[in-house]
Formats: C-alpha cells, sequence, structure tokens
C-alpha cells in the first residue's frame, strides 16, 4: 500500500515569503490528521507606518525581514516564520505542552521585536503587540485562523501592560462596537459635534489665573456625552487621533486668539498624541495653526508626556525643539507616574513640569511619602521649570505645593473644566481666584 502523502515539516523562518493560506494549510491538515494544535502568532506594530514615513517603504519592508529572521532563531526547527507583506510577522508553532507554551513564547516574542531596533544606522522604536489563535479551538481553516490571531493582536494593545492576548469569541463583537463608535467619531468632526473645555490654571503665589488647560468633550446625539477616555482610545487605535488632535489644536488657538484680541490673555495648552508627535508635519500643522488664528507663539503650551517622549525620543525633541525655539511652551504632563527616569530631563525641549495628580493626593496622607512630591518640585526648579501641580483638590495639599515652591495648579479646588464660548470671563472668576491667594505677610 502506498503511504498517504504528508505535508511538510514546520521548517525554518522564511522572512522573505508571503504568508499566504496556502503556506499554511498543509500544516493545518498534518495537524487534523494527527490530532495535533497549532498556535498561530500574529505580531502587529502600532507605529509601523510612522517608520515607513520618516525611513521610506523598502527600509520598512527590509526592518520587518530582519526581525522576523530574528523570531525565526528565537523559534527554532519547530516552528515557521513568515512575512506576509501587511506590516506583521506571523508565526505557526506546535502547541505542545499546553497553552502556557504558546504563552510563554509570545511573552519571549513580544520581549525580542517591542522597543528599540536598527535601522538604517540608528534606534527606531517599535511599538510591537501579539495576538494568539489556536487551532483546532478558535479556527479550522486557515483565514479565520490568521483572522482571529491578528483581531486578538488588536486587543493586545488595549492591556495597559501590552501583554499577549489569545483570541476570545467576544472581541469580535468588540471590535463591531468600537468599529461603530470610530464611525460616528469621524460623522462627529463633520458634524461639529465635538466642543472644548478648558480647565484654568492657577498662579499660586500671586492667586490668579494665568492659563488654561483645552480638553475636549463629546456629545453624541444617541449616547449623549461620551467620556474622553473612551472615545480618544477609539482615536488612537483607528488612527483618527491625528484629524481629532489637529481640530483640537486649531480651535483652542483660534479661541485663545479671540481672547487675546478681547483683552484677556491666558497661555492655551494644548496636550498631543503620540501619534501626533510622530507625525512629520506637526511643526508645520503648528505654525499653520499660529497664523491662521492669530495667537502669539508665546501664548500657546503644548502638553506631552513621559511616556509619548520616551516611544521616540529623538524624534519628539526635534519637533519640539524647532517649535520651543519660536516660543511655543512644552510642558511635560504626568510627571511622576512611573513612565521614566530623570536623567534625560536636562536635555528636553521643556519649560514646564507637570507634577501627576498621584503625587498631589499623597500630601493628603502622611504614609504615601508626600517628600516624594516635594522631590519633584524641587527638580523642576532645579532645572529651571515652571512647576504646575494636577489634580488639586483640598486646601490642605494647595497650602502644601505653596510651602514647597510649587508655582502652579490645576484641579477642581480652582475650577472644574467648563465651556467658555466667546469669552473667557468663566474661567476666571476673581471672587474664587481671591480666595485662593496666599494670605498677606
Amino acid at each position: 500500500m502506498t503511504p498517504a502523502p504528508t505535508a511538510p515539516p514546520l521548517t525554518a523562518p522564511r522572512p522573505s515569503g508571503g504568508a499566504t493560506e496556502r503556506q499554511i494549510t498543509p500544516h493545518l491538515e498534518r495537524a487534523a490528521r494527527s490530532g495535533e494544535r497549532l498556535a498561530l502568532l500574529c505580531v502587529a506594530f502600532d507605529n509601523l507606518d510612522g517608520v515607513a514615513l520618516a525611513h521610506g517603504a523598502m527600509a520598512c519592508d527590509l526592518l520587518l525581514a530582519e526581525l522576523g529572521q530574528s523570531v525565526g532563531a528565537l523559534v527554532g526547527q519547530a516552528g515557521e516564520v513568515m512575512v506576509p507583506g501587511d506590516g506583521t510577522l506571523l508565526v505557526l508553532q506546535p502547541v505542545l505542552g499546553g497553552t502556557a507554551a504558546a504563552r510563554s513564547l509570545a511573552g519571549r516574542i513580544s520581549l525580542l521585536v517591542d522597543g528599540p531596533q536598527r535601522l538604517g544606522g540608528q534606534d527606531v522604536h517599535l511599538r510591537a503587540r501579539v495576538g494568539v489563535a489556536i487551532f483546532p479551538d478558535d479556527a479550522g481553516d486557515p483565514h479565520a485562523l490568521r483572522r482571529h490571531a491578528r483581531l486578538a493582536a488588536l486587543h493586545a494593545a488595549r492591556d495597559p501592560r501590552r501583554r499577549p492576548q489569545f483570541f476570545l469569541a467576544e472581541m469580535a463583537e468588540s471590535l463591531s462596537q468600537e468599529q461603530r463608535l470610530a464611525e460616528d467619531l469621524r460623522a462627529a468632526l463633520a458634524d461639529a459635534q465635538l466642543r472644548l473645555a478648558f480647565q484654568p490654571q492657577l498662579d499660586i503665589r500671586g492667586g490668579r489665573i494665568f492659563a488654561t488647560e483645552a480638553l475636549l468633550r463629546w456629545n453624541h446625539p444617541v449616547l449623549g456625552a461620551v467620556s474622553p477616555a473612551s472615545f480618544v482610545a477609539v482615536a488612537e487605535r483607528t488612527g483618527l487621533i491625528v484629524p481629532l488632535g489637529r481640530w483640537v489644536l486649531n480651535e483652542a488657538c483660534r479661541v485663545g486668539a479671540a481672547w487675546h484680541r478681547g483683552g484677556t490673555s491666558l497661555r492655551m495648552a494644548v496636550n498631543l498624541s503620540p501619534a501626533q508627535v510622530a507625525f512629520p508635519e506637526l511643526v508645520e500643522e503648528v505654525e499653520e495653526a499660529l497664523r491662521r488664528s492669530g495667537l502669539p507663539p508665546e501664548q500657546l503650551v503644548l502638553e506631552v508626556t513621559e511616556r509619548l517622549l520616551m516611544r521616540d525620543l529623538e524624534t519628539a525633541t526635534r519637533a519640539l525643539g524647532r517649535l520651543r525655539e519660536q516660543g511655543v511652551g512644552v510642558a511635560l504632563d504626568d510627571f511622576g507616574a512611573g513612565h521614566a527616569g530623570i536623567g534625560y530631563l536636562r536635555d528636553l525641549p521643556v519649560d514646564q513640569l507637570k507634577i501627576d495628580r498621584s503625587l498631589v493626593d499623597d500630601l493628603d496622607d502622611a504614609e504615601r511619602r508626600p517628600a516624594l512630591t516635594g522631590a519633584g518640585v524641587a527638580l523642576g526648579r532645579t532645572l529651571g521649570m515652571q512647576v504646575l501641580a494636577e489634580g488639586v483638590e483640598t486646601p490642605s495639599q494647595l497650602d502644601g505645593l505653596r510651602r514647597m515652591g510649587c508655582d502652579a495648579a490645576q484641579g477642581y479646588l480652582i475650577a472644574r473644566p467648563v465651556q467658555a464660548g466667546g469669552e473667557p470671563g468663566a474661567l476666571l472668576k476673581p471672587a474664587e481666584v481671591t480666595a485662593l491667594a496666599p494670605a498677606p505677610s
């Protein structure tokens, strides 16, 4: 009897080959005959488009091929690595020893490809995420298996620690809801459903409002007020954050310029997303927003987080440095939230250090080491930065910050965010601000 033909064994990586369903099919057929389970791991990258824009598509393809070889060396002869040409890597691996082994492999791959990689003699910082789908548990054909692995990779981006995710059936419904919200957000941009609210910032020593932070608000026609934490995250995952951030920048500059012409010159703080900072035309967009609105550059402050800066420190420093040379202020937001060290601060183009609310909360709890708050304030002042504390909610917190030498404060004690319309009077609140001023010595 002639033996039945067998599928080729899983081989060493072929990073230059196209990862088609035809490549995966023979392995699934063999696994079905033997009763074996296979894991398909999808390695996706959040910021690959930015890398391609900065270095070119060919360099980006080369980087993926090199990463495929590195992953192949990690996987060894038991698995196969494929580079399908869609900005991902696929890894096919037998599930030996249960899903714990697949989870361990996914974690090791994530550590290997996430972070700085060499490209053209310089470092580029990749943001990798890994999703896993199991044959035959999650899908019985190559197309569905690949789709489910990619869906799991999408969900890995939502995990704060970016841990690899295994496919779950409810992920499809969650993605569908997100896509509907993204479509509604596109409509909101076109139909003027978005508004800005403004939260004042207090000069602690002088007892006056000197600046305000522009905060995005969305009143959905059906859902009502949608939490920014919800729709901003959707915007970041779907690429809408760039046009959304552009709208916020232009609207904040327009409002700030109108106040300035009316005799009220408040500095206008605007948050930048990671995608905006990585956008090659960021400097030109800010310049155009200032030119179109007539807002003086000195009246605009761009807020960035430590986490954002550390994704691509060189690109962020270069763009923000150019804007700062023109008079635009730069604030480092959420300082002390634990994202990075402090050794790099001296070289950053930053004017203002915003102390994270977690350190401000410590001021009302002696057991939570409020000395750390004082150290953050002292560091900022030593580096010649204005120091502003976020999330100030009690008089005792404000008093503590004043004693530490903190320059400014923002939070519910000063004012909640308000939609000020065309007039800034609601932000200034002279009676309330006077009450927060220090007593005469």
